[in-house]
Order: structure tokens, then C-alpha cells, then sequence
């Protein structure tokens, strides 16, 4: 068990002393900006996960196939286009492709969660 820190005995802490949520009611919002940016956070990363996820399953499948079947992986497609280099090439597209998903995301959900709080925090960077 790792000791917890304390705090210089001057310091006051304005946003636990509040205590309770976050969220007093539903339409009423109480200032915590620590819970603020545990939820950017959850937002930023929660579908994250499962983009990486299919990205890095691709590969490993490559990998995989390239390792226990490399005649397969050696089956010529079309002119020197093999299977193992077909494989590479759509696991660069997947992961172009979740390049994009995730600026495009990243824009749209938390951009806007983060102006919000450096407005809030009065524009200080």
C-alpha cells in the first residue's frame, strides 16, 4: 500500500470541498474540473480501445498467417501481387483508415469538451 500524499496545510481545495458529484441535478452543474477531465479522458479513450483493437488483431493475423501458413501467405493474386502483401498493404489501409476515424472523432466529440474547459478555466493554457 503506497502512502498518500498530504497536502501543504495552507492549501485549500475549492473543488472537494464541495463534496458529492459532480453533478448536483440534472440541469445543474457543479464545478469539478477534475471530474471534467476524467471524463474527457473516458471520452477520448473509451472507443479508442476498440479501433485499436481491429487494428492490431489485423496485424497480428498477418503475423500469424506470415508464421503457421507462409504458403498461403506466398499465393500469387495477381501479377507479384502475393497474399502476404496484399495483407500488409489493407493492414496500412485499416490503419490509415483509423488515422482519419479518430482526427474526425477527436474533432467532433472532444474538441468541443475541451474548448469548453479552457473557457471555463478562463482561456489559461
Amino acid at each position: 500500500m503506497t502512502p498518500r500524499a498530504t497536502p501543504h496545510p495552507d492549501h485549500r481545495d475549492p473543488w472537494h470541498e464541495l463534496g458529492g458529484e459532480p453533478w448536483n441535478r440534472r440541469d445543474e452543474r457543479v464545478d469539478d474540473p477534475v471530474a471534467d477531465l476524467l471524463a474527457l479522458r473516458g471520452a477520448r479513450l473509451r472507443p479508442v480501445r476498440s479501433v485499436t483493437g481491429a487494428v492490431l488483431g489485423l496485424f497480428l493475423l498477418n503475423v500469424v498467417l506470415a508464421a503457421l501458413a507462409p504458403e498461403f501467405m506466398g499465393l500469387v493474386l495477381i501479377g507479384r501481387l502475393s497474399v502476404g502483401l496484399a495483407g500488409g498493404l489493407a493492414l496500412c489501409a485499416a490503419t490509415a483508415v483509423a488515422v482519419h476515424w479518430y482526427i474526425r472523432y477527436c474533432a467532433s466529440h472532444v474538441d468541443p469538451v475541451t474548448e469548453e474547459l479552457k473557457s471555463h478555466a478562463g482561456g489559461a493554457r
